[in-house]
């Protein structure tokens, strides 16, 4: 089996499948310590999460918005997915394609070196 020690994610699109518990989200959370350890900034979040469900959208994107945080990309984001009307609802609200959405405008928006991504 292979464990987040034996990867190390360089710049470019790397896609990890498998099938159902197979280990996929447990490889995320060390990958992200581990390039946080080399420094290079990271976006691992997921709207999805349960935890979530109370937050209002807007929110949610604002408690992410870090030093290299893009308002223009957030914003020009929002118009092209349509997420607008949807800013001012809780995420229980949103449907799951609206909350994938949510995420992908922090993960562009965010500026970071390393984006992972847990979606189907």
């Amino acid at each position: 089996m292979m464990t987040p020690q034996d990867l190390t994610p360089e710049p470019g699109l790397s896609f990890v499948r498998g099938g159902e518990g197979r280990g996929k989200t447990r490889l995320l959370a060390p990958l992200a310590a581990q390039a946080a350890a080399k420094g290079r900034s990271v976006w691992l979040e997921q709207p999805a999460d349960a935890r979530h469900d109370a937050v209002l959208a807007r929110d949610w994107l604002a408690q992410r918005q870090g030093e290299r945080w893009s308002p223009a990309v957030a914003a020009a984001l929002v118009e092209a997915l349509a997420l607008a009307e949807h800013l001012d609802k809780p995420l229980y609200m949103l449907s799951a394609g609206s909350r994938r959405k949510l995420g992908l405008v922090g993960a562009a928006a965010s500026g970071a070196a390393l984006t992972l991504l847990e979606t189907p």
